[in-house]
């Protein structure tokens, strides 16, 4: 499928002669803002073609950068996702990058993606920024048509190709970019699977939706990195490690593999805890005789959303200290944390792939 990218520098002459589903130039550093930006998006949106707005950066603050953007785009509806443009050379864009799509991300409780071009992406270490969407740009002949398909080095693979910044579109003026997407509009807008605004780690539909289980404030760990584990097996003992006050198991679902497994939601909306958790579900065997008597799942807790839910023993306080946890599911120990270093009062835990 195709799609344009525009801007102040794209004249748009008659709105109804345009097909292609677009994304607009929003932003720039702290303070620009593309003056074509809010009739266009007004325009597109009239029309459905409104898919996405992007920030070009200029390598400022990128918390500053990332709070303009989004106070630009202003209302974000759905199936509409946004972007971060980057073009320039600094000391350490991997960084910049993360900091600035994260601050979106909180923001909006979306996933943003990066868009840069193939130099770019083989050139640098994206070791951080590369569990974002890409979307990438490579001209080749750069005359209209494309080329050969973009290396995306630490990329498994684009949502995006930009294969040309030569093409032409009835109703603009002059040259418009034009990019390529494998993915179906229905894809791209929610209506199968929204692979930008919902997915944190987009993949194509096709494949297996792979879950991790943690369970938390463990007293000892059982298992090590890379055991096979079967639903029931003991992975471990309920414990008050980090920071709680009374021992219980802090059991969550994940639909994605975060960055980092200490990472919580404080701050997150709900949408972005329901686009990344799913609620568990659990039987007699997690742990052994036990009632729910903290946190459930969605339940605010003064901070944030709580993702999961808090399992303590018959009689709450410490009752159920060093009881057995099961594995609630066939697995892989993909993370294990023995509580030696801080971890976001998490406390030691153990992660399962299923």
């Amino acid at each position: 499928m195709r799609l344009i990218d525009l801007s102040h520098h794209n004249p748009v002459t008659d709105w109804d002669l345009i097909q292609d589903p677009v994304i607009l130039k929003c932003s720039q550093g702290v303070d620009f803002v593309d003056n074509k930006f809010k009739e266009y998006q007004a325009e597109a949106r009239k029309r459905n073609l409104y898919l996405g707005s992007y920030h070009f950066a200029d390598g400022t603050s990128p918390e500053e950068e990332a709070n303009h953007f989004v106070d630009t785009v202003g209302e974000i509806k759905d199936g509409e996702f946004l972007v971060l443009d980057w073009e320039i050379e600094h000391a350490d864009p991997d960084k910049w990058c993360l900091l600035f799509l994260e601050r979106v991300q909180k923001l909006t409780g979306l996933f943003p993606m990066l868009y840069t071009n193939e130099a770019r992406v083989k050139a640098i270490n994206w070791k951080y920024t590369s569990k974002f969407p890409l979307w990438i740009a490579k001209y080749g002949k750069n005359d209209g048509t494309m080329g050969t398909e973009p290396n995306t080095g630490q990329w498994d693979k684009y949502q995006l190709w930009q294969y040309t910044s030569r093409g032409h579109i009835d109703g603009i003026d002059g040259y418009v970019d034009l990019n390529y997407t494998p993915l179906t509009i229905e894809e791209l807008t929610g209506k199968q699977i929204n692979m930008f605004s919902k997915c944190p780690r987009c993949g194509y539909p096709d494949e297996p939706q792979k879950k991790y289980h943690r369970y938390a404030h463990l007293s000892k760990v059982m298992v090590k990195v890379g055991d096979t584990v079967k639903h029931k097996d003991w992975i471990g003992n309920v414990g008050n490690t980090g920071g709680n006050y009374s021992s219980h198991l802090h059991y969550d679902l994940l639909t994605y593999r975060p960055d980092l497994w200490t990472r919580y939601t404080n701050g997150m909306s709900k949408e972005w805890v329901l686009a990344r958790y799913e609620k568990p579900e659990v039987d007699e065997h997690i742990p052994t005789q036990f009632d729910h008597l903290g946190y459930g799942w969605l339940d605010w807790n003064g901070k944030g959303y709580h993702p999961g839910l808090d399992i303590n023993g018959k009689g709450g306080g410490n009752s159920d200290l060093g009881n057995p946890v099961y594995s609630n599911s066939d697995g892989k120990v993909v993370h294990v944390y023995d509580g030696t270093k801080t971890n976001a009062g998490w406390g030691k835990m153990v992660v399962v792939e299923s």
